[in-house]
């Protein structure tokens, strides 16, 4: 997972390796599966469709998806994550390859100015993996 945090006095990227494990999807397309990032362990589901196109509601704990994930709380601890706002993640199954993405706006401190507090964070998240 490629992870872009940015604001107006930050911006940095990280990694995290994570195992997804996804079973088929029904009849209908669901899928719930999981993720495993460490020691941490959460549900990964969503949608997919039959033109390949793959929507993820379903990363961590409900009801916030990505903010209650504690390997992304641990890498940025100078944001408020229960505050945390986060768009549909959308993606691609093509193949053996899957790719996934998502943003979330999350308030956060500056690390280089103490002061500037509730400063807007953008986080993009990108999933690829392959079977």
């Amino acid at each position: 997972i490629v992870l872009t945090y940015a604001n107006a006095l930050d911006t940095r990227t990280d990694t995290l390796v994570a195992v997804i494990t996804l079973p088929n999807p029904d009849r209908r397309g669901d899928f719930l599966g999981r993720y495993r990032i460490g020691a941490e362990v959460g549900l990964f589901g969503g949608v997919l469709f039959p033109s390949g196109q793959v929507e993820v509601p379903t990363f961590g704990p409900a009801p916030q998806p990505i903010a209650r994930v504690a390997a992304v709380q641990a890498l940025y601890p100078e944001c408020d994550f229960s505050r945390t706002g986060a768009d549909l993640m959308l993606g691609e199954l093509r193949g053996d390859s899957l790719v996934v993405t998502g943003l979330a706006s999350i308030p956060c401190t500056s690390a280089r100015d103490p002061l500037a507090v509730d400063l807007t964070t953008s986080l993009n998240l990108r999933f690829v993996g392959v079977r």
